[in-house]
């Protein structure tokens, strides 16, 4: 049997461990060298240096564990377990010195999240979760505390320029004639474990890569909160839509999702769909 709390603490001591050299560039983060990949999606030297360390941490402690990363692609892509790396979540945060970002891990057994690890070193804080074992913040257990409505509370909202702007806008319009508010931090894996928190009453994003968001949606489940049932392995091939969030909050997510994300070859939806733990 695989033996996931040993991979969960592993995975945990070395996002720590890689976590000093990227806090040390992000003190010096005007001097660092930049690639674009893209509209608004940028690589660090620092992003593939981090993923360098994990890939090498995980391959000697696992070497029969396959490997996705962000920066660097799938090794071993047979092999039961696969752990999927964001070595730097919120890049263009951290290339233009603003405190949001983090490292994040998840491990996946097939089309199942088993574990996630989320580590933001600015703040000191790292989140986790092991299949039906809970999520945490550091060594406090996360816990329902209390029921949300999106008038009395914030949500968080991803997008990016793999989707048009049109349904972002759809879903802010909604936010707004519901009394809400909503918060884009530039990180949606730190935004996902804030509503395992519930600093945050929920999450909607129209696509989302998976070392984006596995982690993240195995945090807010275990510790409480819904999500959408989607297959670990379609969203390594594709990425997705993601919606989380707490009763009272997510069933309107969802239906926002419902009505204003659309598919087509860039974004694939699990319409309707959710969990609830």
């Amino acid at each position: 049997m695989m033996d996931i709390r040993s991979r969960l603490e592993f995975a945990k001591k070395i996002v720590r461990n890689s976590s000093a050299e990227a806090v040390k560039a992000f003190s010096n983060w005007k001097d660092l060298t930049i690639t674009a990949k893209g509209a608004q999606d940028f690589v660090s030297e620092v992003d593939k240096s981090t993923e360098l360390y994990l890939r090498a941490r995980i391959q000697e402690a696992y070497p029969d564990d396959g490997i996705v990363g962000e920066e660097f692609g799938r090794t071993n892509e047979s092999a039961n377990l696969q752990w999927v790396l964001d070595p730097i979540d919120g890049t263009a945060n951290y290339i233009s010195g603003v405190p949001a970002w983090c490292i994040v891990i998840a491990i996946v057994e097939h089309q199942q999240i088993l574990a996630g690890v989320i580590y933001d070193p600015n703040c000191d804080e790292l989140f986790s979760a092991q299949l039906n074992e809970g999520a945490f913040l550091n060594d406090r257990k996360l816990s329902p505390k209390k029921e949300f409505t999106i008038a009395a509370s914030t949500l968080s909202l991803g997008y990016s320029g793999r989707t048009t702007t049109k349904p972002v806008v759809a879903v802010i319009n909604e936010i707004f004639k519901l009394g809400g508010v909503f918060s884009r931090n530039g990180s949606g894996a730190l935004s996902l474990a804030h509503v395992a928190d519930q600093r945050y009453s929920g999450y909607i994003e129209h696509h989302m890569n998976a070392w984006d968001c596995l982690a993240g949606q195995l945090i807010v489940k275990e510790a409480g909160g819904l999500i959408e049932d989607q297959n670990a392995q379609e969203m390594i091939a594709l990425g997705g839509r993601v919606i989380v969030g707490w009763p009272g909050v997510f069933e309107q997510l969802l239906k926002m999702a419902n009505d204003h994300f659309g598919e087509d070859d860039l974004v694939r939806s699990a319409l309707g769909k959710s969990t609830h733990p």
